[in-house]
């Protein structure tokens, strides 16, 4: 029975890592967004040369929507640059989706708590909406993925 929980917790912790850019259901609160059910947790990989986010991530109404920032380690650019200081701000497309004005946060690998951004998504967020934003990250560049909210 221990060892039948065991493997069910590993599986539980591995998955969480291969739904990036999908909702779990099953995300432990930060306690930032009152009454949350779930997140949706994208990763931002960037360094030198590289911007990377999962162009569409699917979040749920009352929901934490969390980017978790992964800078390069190596440092191989000329001007020696520390990525995990490096800011990345997050912000809505106002042209687009004023609808989108909850997805406004930016910070670093180093000051965010662990690693990770969180806005809230709101209750009002209904099946189909497509919120559009922008990643841009200091000294490296700029996207523009979107997130489509899911019942």
């Amino acid at each position: 029975m221990k060892r039948t929980i065991i493997i069910l917790a590993t599986l539980l912790l591995v998955s969480a890592c291969a739904f990036n850019g999908r909702h779990s259901s099953f995300a432990k609160s930060s306690g930032k967004c009152e009454g949350s059910k779930g997140a949706t947790t994208t990763n931002v990989f960037y360094g030198d040369g590289q911007l990377r986010i999962t162009p569409i991530s699917k979040i749920k109404a009352n929901s934490e929507f969390r980017f978790k920032l992964k800078p390069d380690k190596k440092k191989t650019d000329p001007d020696n640059v520390d990525y995990n200081t490096v800011e990345v701000e997050i912000k809505f497309k106002p042209d687009e989706s004023d609808s989108a004005k909850f997805i406004e946060i930016k910070g670093s690998s180093a000051n965010a708590t662990n690693s990770t951004l969180i806005v809230c998504v709101p209750k009002e967020a209904k099946d189909g909406d497509v919120y559009n934003f922008f990643i841009d990250v200091a000294k490296v560049g700029k996207l523009d993925p979107r997130a489509e909210v899911y019942d």
